[in-house]
């Protein structure tokens, strides 16, 4: 379930998006900047499995991500929705609001394994996501991953569509998604 999550963007260019979370929860900025290396990279979200993952991306994607949050607890699916917002703002700028644009990966290290897939599509729904859990035995994706993620389709506007198989821990799992979710981003950036 979505919460009442509001971003609000104050720059945005090709190359660039600047907003910030107008909810009273987390309190949070954030700035992706593809002019600047990422070596620049500040993150700061109160969780750290969230941190190191942001962090990665934003090297392996190529752009400086600058994502502050005030408060003291992480809000996983507020941080989800800003991010989301921000690269939406930047994909909107590059290919236009009225453009059907799709990125699909898979990876897989053996313990895990994951397919992510984003599709902006004018005839579907925007900003919803599927999550389906493959395995021997039945599990369900942790809770603070899937809220992130539930953020994010929701700020991005895209549809989000999350296959994970033989999940044997949160590491795994998270590691799985952000990989799979990189690599996507950087065909459709």
């Amino acid at each position: 379930m979505v919460k009442s999550v509001i971003s609000k963007v104050k720059k945005t260019s090709e190359k660039m998006a600047e907003a910030e979370s107008v909810s009273n929860e987390s309190g949070m900025r954030i700035l992706l900047d593809f002019n600047k290396d990422y070596f620049a990279t500040l993150v700061d979200t109160k969780s750290d499995i969230l941190d190191k993952h942001l962090t990665k991306l934003a090297r392996r994607a190529g752009f400086m991500l600058n994502l502050q949050q005030e408060k003291d607890k992480p809000d996983f699916q507020g941080t989800g929705h800003l991010f989301g917002t921000a690269l939406g703002k930047i994909l909107e700028e590059r290919h236009g609001r009225d453009r059907f644009i799709r990125g699909k990966s898979i990876y897989s290290d053996g313990k895990c394994s994951s397919m992510f897939a984003l599709s902006k599509n004018l005839h579907g729904p925007a900003g919803s996501m599927d999550i389906r859990m493959m395995g021997e035995k039945e599990h369900a994706m942790g809770r603070e991953l899937e809220d992130f993620l539930v953020g994010f389709c929701d700020g991005m506007k895209f549809h989000v569509n999350v296959v994970l198989e033989k999940v044997d821990d949160k590491n795994h799992e998270w590691e799985s998604v952000f990989e799979s979710m990189t690599d996507s981003l950087r065909k459709i950036l």
